[in-house]
């Protein structure tokens, strides 16, 4: 039985779906401002990276220099 303007949307994603908490990569909507974005892609671009791992790698690099990232993370 479908759910009316359901589509071809695949189900939600809940804790059944995606395992463990800690099974991986937390994943969360980012909004972007569509210039900014463009700005990424061609960055990421620039550095043979995707926008997602662009983005990333710099959180990453902003964490550390603020001193907010510990030792023990920093690497995966």
């Amino acid at each position: 039985m479908s759910v009316p303007g359901s589509g071809d949307r695949p189900p939600p994603a809940g804790p059944s779906a995606s395992g463990p908490p800690d099974a991986g990569p937390k994943k969360f909507l980012l909004r972007l401002n569509p210039a900014l974005y463009d700005v990424m892609e061609q960055w990421a671009a620039d550095e043979l990276r995707s926008v997602n791992a662009q983005i990333e790698f710099l959180l990453r690099q902003a964490a550390r220099e603020a001193g907010r990232l510990p030792r023990s993370r920093e690497r995966r």
